[in-house]
């Protein structure tokens, strides 16, 4: 689960606009994701899609009903717990 509501984003003829949803959410788990990918290739090592997945969900802060849910997921990514 990612934040995609009033995220600030590029918009056209050179403006900005705070817009909502899945195409806000993805790019910030794609970009965590890229993180630890980097951070494993520095070290030399290999992260399988599936390796990668499992390696978000360990950073996933639960939200909501414990555990995986149909509303939050396994909840948010974080580096730090709050």
């Amino acid at each position: 689960m990612a934040g995609g509501v009033g995220i600030l984003s590029t918009y056209l003829n050179r403006g900005y606009a705070r817009l909502s949803g899945t195409s806000m959410a993805c790019p910030a788990v794609a970009g965590i994701g890229a993180l630890i990918l980097a951070k494993h290739k520095a070290e030399g090592e290999k992260v399988s899609p599936e390796g990668l997945k499992a390696r978000i969900r360990k950073i996933a802060f639960d939200l909501g009903a414990v555990g995986q849910d149909d509303f939050y997921g396994y909840g948010m990514p974080l580096f730090k717990r709050p």
